[in-house]
């Protein structure tokens, strides 16, 4: 890889996991569409490392295995689907709005900074 070993992984899922909170700022709270989209489209280059970076850290600290992946695949499908269910409950709840629905799925991406703060600090990340 190009900068396989000059940036470190884990901090380059943290600077991610802020700029996805940025990305759920603009779009939740944007009075601008343009801006929303802003924020939807940071959102989505953000999120990129994710599933590969999770596979990486998860080999290099557990070994490779049929059972590493098939819980992470988990993980990332049962992720994927009670997101976007809470997001839908959310703003129906609050008269449709889906602002509300974004705004509350704030807790996914500062989720995914205090946990990566957590393992990062505690030493259990390469």
């Amino acid at each position: 890889t190009l900068f396989g070993t000059k940036i470190r992984l884990i901090n380059y899922m943290l600077v991610s996991g802020i700029l996805l909170t940025v990305g759920f700022v603009l779009s939740a709270f944007s009075p601008s569409p343009l801006w929303a989209f802003i924020g939807i489209a940071l959102c989505g280059f953000a999120v990129a490392i994710y599933w590969p970076g999770t596979l990486s850290l998860a080999v290099a600290n557990f070994g490779s295995s049929a059972s590493i992946f098939g819980l992470l695949a988990f993980a990332g499908d049962a992720g994927c689907t009670i997101g976007p269910l809470l997001v839908g409950l959310f703003s129906q709840q609050f008269d449709n709005s889906i602002s509300v629905g974004l705004g509350f799925s704030l807790i996914f991406p500062v989720g995914i900074i205090l946990i990566i703060f957590l393992l990062k600090y505690k030493k259990r990340i390469v």
